[in-house]
């Protein structure tokens, strides 16, 4: 009896006992399966580090906001002795050309010419090299700061040129002409505020100063009086009374200090028997004379 007890008791610790376990095998969160490394795109290849689809940081550079690649720091390319000696050359030949220019007084290239000097020496390395361009840079900033002068007052000269075509044109009522005239005005002072590095503006600001304003002013006023001759009304009959004066203006019977739209008939008279009706447009007063 007693040994029938010991194995069915045995039996149940036994079966209890897988019971268990395979509960815990159970209870166990499942492993993940190894995946396939992601691809690295194309761009990043041909970076200089290799990072894969989840690097989010460059150690050797800074803190990335996240995407999959990283750009690198761009390194200006350094030229090679051969193309510093040929760079060297060309800028020999600059200088050469520069005193052509300023024999001929054609500041705009000398200044154009120093330019392009000053931007060729900062690719030269070469020890040896940099000796020469430092005196070829010398050379061309003396013959820069000789005509800085000359510059600016030939770009003032053809400031005060311009403004008297200005002045000749508003009078004969030409606006277009007035309006093309004051881009000229405009390429030269751009001109003047370029040279203005050394401060050699100061003499002259004066003179400049009432140039420019005078031509901007012009050109405002050319502005205002172009628009309303684009739209000028259609006129027709013209009424002069010793009570009131009146126009017909688009079909339209209108008396003097009236508003036809945004325009004011400001006044109508007859000059030489000729009717002159005066209208007020943006505060132009614009005069426009009735065919017979």
């Amino acid at each position: 009896m007693i040994r029938r007890v010991l194995i069915v008791s045995f039996a149940l610790s036994v079966a209890f006992a897988g019971a268990l376990s395979a509960a815990e095998k159970a209870a166990e969160p499942a492993k993940k399966k190894p995946t396939a490394e992601k691809p690295m795109p194309e761009a990043s290849q041909k970076t200089k580090y290799v990072f894969r689809a989840n690097n989010r940081r460059d150690p050797f550079e800074m803190q990335l906001g996240g995407g999959d690649t990283v750009d690198t720091l761009v390194v200006p390319k350094i030229l090679t002795r051969k193309d510093q000696v040929a760079k060297v050359a060309q800028c020999e030949k600059w200088i050469v050309e520069m005193m052509a220019y300023k024999a001929q007084k054609k500041y705009d290239r000398v200044f154009d010419l120093f330019g392009q000097v000053t931007k060729a020496g900062t690719l030269i390395t070469e020890p040896d090299l940099q000796k020469k361009m430092y005196a070829i840079r010398d050379r061309s900033l003396g013959m820069v700061k000789d005509l800085e002068n000359g510059a600016l007052m030939l770009a003032a000269r053809r400031v005060d040129e311009a403004l008297e075509r200005m002045r000749s044109a508003f009078e004969a009522e030409n606006y277009d002409k007035v309006l093309s005239e004051y881009e000229g005005v405009q390429t030269a002072l751009k001109k003047i505020q370029m040279r203005n590095s050394g401060g050699s503006m100061a003499s002259m600001a004066k003179k400049l100063k009432l140039a420019i304003a005078a031509a901007s002013e012009l050109n405002r006023r050319a502005g205002i009086r172009a628009e309303f001759l684009r739209q000028v009304p259609s006129i027709g009959g013209v009424f002069i009374t010793p009570h009131k004066n009146a126009v017909i203006i688009d079909g339209k019977y209108v008396e003097e200090g009236k508003k036809i739209g945004n325009i004011t008939v400001f006044k109508i008279e007859k000059v030489n028997n000729i009717p002159h009706i005066t209208f007020l447009y943006k505060g132009e007063h614009i005069v426009v004379r009735k065919k017979p």
